[in-house]
């Protein structure tokens, strides 16, 4: 099978630097099969050295050459985008243990005999002391 050919303008050394600098690792595997194919070795010797499908690697190179690097990341699945951007989502992962602290502490003041609607406030101040860095 004859050597595939990149249009896109860029080294080895380029794809090498995009390859340890991608945090995707599906993106990885495609960069490095785009340096090997920019080495002048063809699809099947590529498949064989990368363990993987012949199928998926002329794509692969045609999104690069048409879109870049940026042509090898995953195209959005179907469905309704998030509702709240990334930003959002690490503020909830950040409070989340706090909430589970909170909670954990409202059964057990519950639990000690104070009432629910006062459990909750003592429960809350509990929290405020020990995460007094989050923003209530």
């Amino acid at each position: 099978m004859r050597p595939l050919t990149i249009t896109y303008q860029i080294t080895a050394n380029q794809i090498a630097k995009l390859t340890r600098t991608e945090k995707d690792g599906r993106v990885r595997q495609r960069l490095r099969a785009i340096k090997f194919i920019s080495q002048g070795q063809t699809i099947p010797q590529v498949a064989r050295r990368m363990n993987i499908s012949e199928r998926p690697l002329p794509k692969w190179l045609h999104h690069f050459n048409k879109d870049e690097p940026k042509g090898l990341c995953d195209a959005p699945g179907p469905g309704q985008p998030p509702k709240i951007n990334t930003r959002q989502i690490e503020k909830v992962k950040r409070v989340l243990p706090i909430k589970k602290t909170l909670i954990y502490l409202q059964v057990s003041i519950a639990g000690a005999g104070f009432e629910p609607a006062t459990s909750g406030l003592w429960a809350r101040r509990a929290t405020r002391l020990l995460y007094p860095a989050v923003n209530w």
